[in-house]
């Protein structure tokens, strides 16, 4: 997630009903950036899951090179694991 990205898909009606919008807000916060990113953090890390979240600083609503080379290293690394 880009530390400014300002793309917010829980306020379009295209993304998210009335409903969806306000028990998003009620949970999370109004505000993506920072609150409701770190928010939503919190809820996957109580529950102890093998995530991994990172805030790119810097950035909005967009990658880099750097990053999508991060990226595709993470799931290459996904993939290739034993299962």
């Amino acid at each position: 997630m880009g530390q400014k990205d300002e793309n917010d898909a829980v306020l379009y009606d295209d993304a998210y009903s009335d409903d969806e919008r306000k028990l998003v807000f009620s949970l999370f916060g109004r505000t993506m950036m920072p609150d409701r990113w770190e928010a939503v953090q919190a809820v996957y890390h109580k529950q102890d899951l093998p995530v991994r979240f990172k805030t790119y600083d810097g950035i909005g609503h967009r990658t880099n090179g750097s990053i999508n080379i991060e990226v595709a290293e993470f799931f290459r690394k996904v993939i290739e694991q034993p299962r």
